[in-house]
């Protein structure tokens, strides 16, 4: 070897090492940890549009540029209060708490989430919208006020915003949604900055600091701050009811029935057998309605392995939910066991448990389970519950699976004593959100086999009744409004429309009347793209129109013309759209000549005209051209003069007969509604009134389903970017919830919550069987789980034996396990620690439940692994 190899050598080996004890120092850096914590580490999340810098300084370059939102970065290290006073303030960050660091972020562009809690809105329906403070004296001081200073003052709040009249020096700064907004489906983010416990009319609430953050999009960073943003404020005002009438036409029912098929229930199956084939004679009249309603049946009964000749302990009759005359068919198979149980209780906990996770959904569907038994479940403990759930769990994984339940309890004379206990289960699991607290349930004497038909009747009348209704369009007896369309104005449904020149996708997509989000890109999907200056497309309206309003959605960067005609031959200037018009940087950008429209631009008005034919096209711009969607409002012209033809020149091919001129969307006269009321066989659809003592919770039911199903369908948006104050109960009646805190935890955290409390309770359990103490039980757990057995020599409760995850503490709720006592543990009879220990059993299965599920799981970013994905567990259902 040479010198010059040799020292070449040495060189590569000096930077080697060099490189690799940087690289080892880095590795071995450890993330900044939440104050008063040990090892949970501090995270940051990102604001849309954040960039990740070199160095402390936005000149020096970037790592990563427009990280999407929520992006989670552990940090290193955090600024001081008087960086933050300075206004340079910034974040070192890293992707994991192994020591990979990756850059700084500035401290405007994230913020601090301590513990991963957040809050998720109540149900809507029965309370009013939250309101968010700007300053925390305000709110603290309108809560501490008496009740009538309060509720006063709270009012005034409310008639302000609707009155849409609102100064700059308001105490409000955002408010909820009036529509449900779903969590999973329109992910929000609700990050609790800051907590205290405060008292309202007696009550513990929590007055409570928040960030909120909603999804990527060019509006994601636009502050809903309703004293400057009005678009934001009409869309938070619309009601929660408030639906289109093509998303109003999608709606569909699941109907599933969860039925005691021991011998007791005979008489009660064969009338709702008599109740479906009654009703299925009827609702196969209308096919849309045939279509749009799905029904299912569980059987259950008590444990198979201990009574062999019971024949099963739940069946699936409907492994995939059936149309009604389906139905039927399935629900005459379905026979009462001839083996009786050996007690009287049932499992009905595993027919329930079956029914909401093991149910094959329809997408977009509402969820409706009818329970229906004589019987109290088996409880928490005992050996024939094979689900391991009771009623409390279970009406939290309904309400997660965003199921709504009815409940008919079936009083046999003969078993008193067991009514109070069924009484008690039926009556939680059927207490929905968004019922006032108030449950579905209704109780019918065994022998009263009428008034169980009428009930059943009555609430598959109901739901038929709003699934007819809907597919006509008609909400409350009216006829509701087309999507895009304002009080105002109608949409005309266009005939038809031909494209000219070479472009890409489909022209139908411009009459389609979906109007992608602001900001959609260019040449999507739902989108008409083209280069060029050739390219025009021409729409048929179908007859001729005043026409009032245009709504477009064009690229943002060019100039638009949109013609107008009645005979397809001479066309004029009907209105023009500016590049400089739009308000948004990139994308496609939406337009509205309609004052009372969210996205009217001022400008592009004109006059009403008579229109038969439009044509749209490009003007000028970067020769990189597209158009989304067009609609048109207006009336019918029905003194059309004999000399303006019909059609002409080339749209000549899309004639329609002048005898399909009617029955237009957007018409609602009584005429046409008259025509679309159910006759003959479906008359029983206009009577599905209240003939019932369970009707009103029926009603309640049902509108609290809709409620939550039109919020989903209608993706309504959270408040976005802002910083507020808010109180978790309702300022008008605080003994309604507002706001629920959730705990966004991954699939490992919730893993390693699972495998703790299994220890804890083999312990328990352990400790029961061999009579030692518990203390001495838990320190064999903490030996197996690489823990310190002297700190449960120590604790006083189970906080301080340092088994639980970390996470865990702190977090703004009772714990009852938390909470135990040691000293007091063994002076408790063992019926006592079963409680806690059944209830520990409980949970560790709805753990295994939710991990199971994919419904739920939120991916935060593009690119998570799966484990990394987080689930909105709600705090009743932590230990």
């Amino acid at each position: 070897m040479t010198f010059r190899s040799l020292f070449f050598f040495l060189s590569l080996m000096v930077s080697s090492f060099i490189l690799d004890s940087s690289s080892q120092a880095q590795q071995n850096r450890s993330p900044v940890t939440l104050e008063g914590k040990r090892s949970l580490p501090l995270r940051i999340l990102t604001r849309p549009s954040s960039h990740v810098y070199k160095e402390r300084d936005n000149r020096k370059g970037t790592v990563m540029e427009n990280v999407p939102s929520f992006q989670p970065f552990f940090v290193y290290s955090k600024p001081t209060p008087e960086e933050i006073e300075l206004g340079d303030a910034w974040y070192e960050v890293g992707t994991d708490y192994l020591g990979s660091v990756i850059g700084w972020m500035r401290y405007d562009d994230v913020f601090e989430w301590k513990q991963t809690m957040c809050l998720a809105f109540t149900h809507p329906e029965g309370r009013k919208p939250v309101l968010m403070f700007e300053k925390k004296n305000t709110l603290h001081d309108l809560i501490v006020s008496s009740a009538d200073e309060r509720v006063k003052s709270a009012e005034e709040l409310y008639a302000t915003i609707d009155s849409k009249e609102i100064s700059q020096d308001f105490p409000v700064i955002s408010l909820e949604p009036k529509k449900a907004v779903d969590f999973t489906e329109q992910f929000y983010l609700l990050p609790i900055l800051d907590f205290q416990t405060i008292e309202i009319d007696g009550r513990e609430g929590r007055l409570v600091k928040l960030a909120a953050v909603t999804g990527e999009g060019p509006n994601s960073r636009k502050k809903s701050d309703i004293r400057d943003d009005k678009g934001y404020l009409d869309d938070a005002l619309g009601e929660s009811t408030q639906v289109d009438e093509d998303t109003l036409k999608q709606l569909t029912v699941d109907l599933v029935w969860v039925m005691d098929t021991t011998v007791s229930m005979r008489p009660h199956i064969l009338q709702t057998l008599e109740v479906i084939n009654n009703t299925s004679t009827q609702i196969t009249q209308d096919k849309e309605l045939a279509e749009s309603l799905h029904f299912g049946i569980w059987g259950y009964r008590d444990n198979l392995e201990d009574i062999p000749d019971i024949g099963y302990t739940t069946k699936n009759y409907t492994p995939e939910l059936q149309t009604i005359d389906q139905f039927k068919e399935t629900l005459a198979t379905v026979r009462v066991t001839t083996t009786d149980s050996v007690d009287y209780e049932e499992d009905m906990f595993s027919g329930m448990s079956d029914a909401i996770v093991s149910t094959k959904w329809t997408p977009d569907a509402i969820r409706i389970i009818v329970l229906v038994g004589d019987a109290p479940g088996h409880e928490l403990g005992h050996k024939w519950n094979i689900s391991q759930y009771d009623e409390n769990t279970l009406h939290k994984l309904a309400k997660g699976n965003t199921i709504f339940i009815s409940a008919i309890h079936i009083r046999e004379p003969k078993a008193n004593r067991y009514h109070e206990k069924a009484e008690t289960q039926f009556l939680t699991l059927s207490r929905n959100e968004g019922q006032g607290g108030e449950s579905a349930y209704y109780d019918i004497a065994a022998e009263n086999i009428v008034d169980f038909n009428r009930v059943t009747t009555e609430f598959v009348g109901k739901i038929s009744k709003l699934v007819y209704d809907a597919k006509k369009g008609i909400l409350d007896g009216k006829k509701t409004e087309t999507a895009g369309k304002t009080p105002t104005s109608k949409l005309i449904k266009a005939e038809a429309i031909l494209g000219q020149g070479v472009f890409n996708n489909e022209p139908n997509l411009i009459l389609n009347g979906t109007v992608p989000e602001q900001g959609y890109l260019w040449r999507g999907n739902e989108c008409v793209y083209w280069s060029g200056s050739e390219q025009f497309f021409t729409i048929d309206l179908g007859d001729v129109y005043m026409v009032d309003n245009v709504l477009i959605q064009i690229d943002n960067n060019d100039d638009m013309q949109v013609d107008s005609s009645i005979d397809g031959q001479e066309y004029k200037p009907l209105l023009s759209i500016q590049s400089d018009k739009g308000e948004i940087d990139s994308g496609m950008d939406t337009f509205s000549t309609d004052a009372e429209h969210p996205q009217y631009v001022e400008g592009i008005e004109f006059d009403p005209l008579q229109v038969r034919y439009l044509k749209v096209y490009a003007k000028s711009g970067d020769n990189m051209y597209a158009v989304s969607e067009l609609q048109a409002f207006g009336t019918p012209i029905t003194n059309i003069p004999s000399q303006i033809p019909k059609v002409k020149g080339e749209m000549a091919f899309l004639s329609t007969p002048e005898n399909e001129s009617n029955g237009k969307i957007g018409s609602d006269s009584p005429a046409n509604i008259k025509e679309d009321a159910p006759k003959g066989e479906m008359a029983f659809l206009e009577n599905a009134e209240t003939i019932t003592a369970s009707g009103e919770q029926f009603n309640s039911l049902i509108k609290a389903a809709f409620v939550k199903w039109v919020g989903k369908m209608s993706e309504a948006r959270s408040p976005s970017d802002i910083e507020a104050w808010v109180v978790d109960k309702d300022l008008i009646k605080p003994d309604i919830p507002s706001l629920e805190v959730r705990l966004l935890i991954n699939k490992r955290q919730l893993d390693s919550l699972k495998t703790v409390l299994s220890d804890v309770m083999s312990a328990g359990r352990g400790a029961q069987f061999s009579g030692e103490d518990f203390f001495s039980a838990l320190q064999a757990t903490a030996a197996t789980t690489a823990r310190d057995p002297d700190k449960i020599i120590n604790a006083k409760n189970m906080v301080q034996t340092d088994l639980l995850p970390e996470f865990l503490v702190g977090l703004p709720y009772k714990s009852r396990l938390m909470e135990v006592q040691f000293e007091l543990w063994s002076s408790w009879s063992v019926d006592a620690q079963d409680e806690i220990l059944n209830e520990l059993d409980g949970k560790i299965k709805a753990y295994q439940s939710i991990h199971d599920t994919p419904e739920g799981w939120i991916q935060l970013n593009q690119g998570d692994d799966p484990d990394e994905h987080v689930y909105p567990i709600s705090l009743e259902l932590l230990p």
